[in-house]
């Protein structure tokens, strides 16, 4: 099984990127605390509806619950050099951020946005 969650705020705005089959996906940097006090950061990668609704909603320093999978890759730098990379591909994202709302998933906002019913978001 190949599952992690994290709790943490992002680093910067989320950077939406096309595919080259035309599908939305998104790139945001996630800062996690270590028992140390030590940051730690993360890639976070969210793809198709998913990375839509996160470019609207999420923003730097927005707190987040990501639940998703670890993967990992290979690519080569400009000089051919081969450097590898990890990353968190989000399967849910809660936005934790504010404080005068309920927590609200992007998954529950795909719900909505598919018509599963209609309901007043919190935000």
């Amino acid at each position: 099984m190949n599952s992690i969650f994290l709790c943490g705020r992002l680093g910067g705005d989320p950077e939406k990127i096309e595919t080259k089959t035309g599908t939305a996906m998104c790139r945001f940097s996630l800062a996690t605390s270590s028992q140390k006090d030590e940051t730690d950061w993360h890639r976070v990668v969210a793809f198709g509806r998913s990375a839509e609704i996160a470019m609207e909603y999420l923003s730097k320093g927005t707190q987040v619950i990501v639940q998703g999978s670890l993967r990992y890759g290979v690519w080569s730098d400009k000089e051919g050099n081969e450097r590898k990379y990890s990353e968190i591909r989000a399967n849910r994202i809660e936005l934790l951020g504010k404080k005068e709302s309920a927590p609200v998933t992007v998954e529950r906002t795909l719900q909505v946005a598919a018509g599963a019913e209609s309901v007043d978001l919190p935000f």
